[in-house]
């Protein structure tokens, strides 16, 4: 499966150029999960997301599911 990694635009010289060049190759298959949570599978005990309310109350999320 193709990740949004290997869809660079390589031998642009402006944003502009970069523009004009890029076009969206999505496989109807692609699944966002992966490219965002998959990858980070052997993280899965580490922090992905530290929330801290007004009253200074916290909240860990891991990588696990």
């Amino acid at each position: 499966m193709i990740g949004l990694k290997e869809q660079t635009v390589r031998g642009a010289k402006t944003f502009a150029e970069l523009r004009a060049m890029h076009r969206w190759n999505i496989p109807a298959d692609y699944n966002v999960a992966i490219d965002c949570l998959d990858r980070h599978v052997e993280l899965r005990d580490k922090v992905a997301l530290l929330c801290e309310d007004d009253e200074g109350h916290t909240a860990r999320y891991t990588f696990a599911r």
